[in-house]
């Protein structure tokens, strides 16, 4: 990657201003380069999905939603039909953007800035151009990955070459974006919307109409295996009663490579009793280790009904519910699981109880992801830990 070519494109697209001609719902397609796509595949992963950000004067940024996964984290906050934190936290995506406040720029990202501008002859001084990326259920970090990079350049070049034409002449249109499906209007009738797949061809821009793949929830991951024995135990209970459950992300940032925010499955009986909260280790965690948490947290409760909130939930709880006679239903109104888990995920110093319980379900090779000083700290503190952890402590640390 060519940082001085980079910064070339970025200080260009900012000076252009084309970013005021366009809403901050007005999408192009680019195809993407080989290897940029997200993992899953499907039909429309193999493009990018980018955004002109800036027509008020501020936030200006040029955003490229990676692939069906990026395009899902675009939908679901540009309908405004779920707004929850871990629906903002699911983006997928590389992002040129200004930042006006030094203290937003990492030190390394400056110098290389202060070292362009000084080379360059321009002013040293605010918007800063930071070129950064956004992975589903992560804190956004530095950009790194060349395929990353080769995707936020081609979307800068083809933005080079709009200028002088219209919207209308690139195949604009406005778009109601949905959960079902997108639409947009015209000759005064709703259709199936489409974009403008923009190329270059012999130095200049090509649009085609692209119609948009229609909307799916998830991935999300769900368990291959429900413990046999544990829904026996489970049945010599009384059934009775029900759980409301949701899975959000919330709490204390891992501070990992990426940084992350763990899920957090949280439940509530519905005599407002709440269950001891399951936190997922990583950024996409071990479904069957989440399951198996939650049915031990559980204890001598078994609930006739379950209310989950997303569909994440319920990919996890579905088939453990169906194996042990329990229904469950979908509502996206529970506010009182929500109460719990603004509760329980609070930012707050974790104490060695929570310390040493995320610690318990974590492997050895996950542990090793953390800070070492901080598990060093840790085993300085090994009496109020469970012999389990101190023996991964000492693996980790190396400790005879």
């Amino acid at each position: 990657m060519d940082m001085t070519h980079m910064l070339d494109l970025a200080y260009s697209y900012l000076d252009a201003k084309i970013w005021i001609e366009y809403s901050d719902y007005e999408l192009f397609a680019i195809r993407l380069p080989s290897g940029n796509a997200s993992w899953h595949g499907g039909e429309g992963d193999d493009m990018g999905y980018c955004l002109m950000a800036g027509r008020q004067g501020q936030h200006i940024s040029l955003n490229v939603y990676l692939g069906l996964d990026g395009l899902r984290g675009f939908r679901k906050v540009a309908s405004g039909f779920r707004d929850t934190p871990e629906d903002v936290m699911r983006q997928n995506m590389a992002q040129l953007i200004f930042e006006y406040e030094q203290c937003r720029v990492q030190a390394e990202e400056m110098e290389a800035i202060r070292a362009y501008c000084k080379k360059s002859g321009r002013a040293f001084m605010a918007p800063f151009p930071v070129f950064r990326r956004y992975r589903t259920n992560c804190i956004y970090a530095p950009m790194s990955a060349p395929e990353d990079w080769a995707a936020i350049e081609k979307a800068l070049l083809v933005t080079e070459r709009m200028h002088g034409k219209t919207k209308k002449q690139l195949g604009f249109h406005m778009i109601t974006f949905s959960k079902g499906l997108d639409t947009m209007i015209r000759d005064g009738r709703k259709i199936k919307a489409a974009i403008p797949f923009l190329s270059i061809e012999d130095g200049e821009v090509m649009s085609e109409p692209y119609v948009l793949p229609p909307y799916t929830e998830g991935p999300f991951r769900k368990p291959d295996e429900v413990s046999t024995q544990a829904i026996q135990r489970m049945l010599q209970n009384p059934q009775r009663g029900e759980l409301h459950c949701r899975i959000g992300r919330g709490g204390t940032i891992v501070d990992v490579n990426p940084p992350y925010m763990p899920a957090v499955l949280v439940c509530m009986s519905d005599d407002c009793d709440p269950v001891d909260p399951v936190v997922g280790i990583g950024p996409e965690y071990d479904p069957n280790q989440m399951l198996s948490d939650f049915i031990r947290h559980l204890g001598d409760i078994y609930p006739e009904r379950i209310l989950v909130q997303n569909e994440e939930t319920e990919t996890l709880l579905k088939d453990f519910c169906h194996k042990a006679g329990i229904q469950i239903e979908m509502d996206e109104n529970l506010d009182d699981v929500n109460e719990v888990f603004l509760r329980q995920t609070a930012k707050k110093e974790p104490t060695m109880k929570d310390m040493n319980a995320v610690m318990s379900i974590a492997s050895v090779e996950e542990l090793k992801l953390f800070p070492r000083h901080i598990l060093a700290l840790m085993y300085a503190s090994k009496a109020e830990l469970s012999p389990e952890v101190v023996e991964k402590l000492e693996k980790v640390l190396d400790i005879k």
